[in-house]
């Protein structure tokens, strides 16, 4: 039961609903200007208006369509730096040079339920504001209430972590 009330599913249900009864209106708006209905219906100023009326909502079922998660979600990229001090003010960062790729992990939960776990393919992205860059590419879409744990061993084997809900970068400790 509680699959069925997911904001995914409800999102679905109601543009469903919504582009249903906007395109039996639209259907019925068509066919009242045609004269299906007879002369006085398509002569009659509603009839006219109606036609008229139902681009705003049809519009509207568009825009929300596309605009909704369903269709935007998609695997995002962190940028990732690598604090030395997490307490330090001005922020120091390491120079990480080279990820051990065997040892670094990532898991990524919804609530206490873990959606996706794996070895993290990390890749150096250059440097931002003098900082070396890395970057993490989530294999599966990712909204604020998911959370991401990533355990980075880099080559001297120090362990950098990184425990977080999807923001555009993250610092690692």
């Amino acid at each position: 039961m509680g699959e069925l009330f997911k904001r995914e599913n409800i999102a679905i249900a109601l543009i469903l609903i919504f582009g249903i009864l906007t395109g039996v209106i639209a259907v019925i708006a068509v066919l009242a200007n045609v004269g299906t209905f007879g002369d006085d219906v398509r002569q009659s100023s509603a009839a006219k208006w109606l036609l008229t009326s139902i681009i705003g909502p049809i519009a509207s079922v568009v825009v929300l369509f596309v605009r909704s998660e369903l269709v935007t979600k998609q695997p995002i990229m962190i940028n990732i730096y690598f604090r030395k001090n997490p307490s330090a003010y001005p922020p120091e960062y390491a120079d990480v040079a080279d990820i051990d790729e065997e040892s670094t992990t990532f898991e990524i939960l919804l609530g206490d339920e873990k959606v996706g776990s794996g070895k993290a393919d990390l890749a150096p992205e250059g440097s931002q504001d003098g900082q070396p860059v890395w970057r993490w590419r989530s294999p599966i879409p990712l909204t604020p209430e998911h959370r991401v744990k990533l355990t980075i061993v880099d080559k001297e084997k120090r362990r950098w972590t990184v425990n977080t809900r999807p923001t555009v970068s993250f610092e690692a400790r």
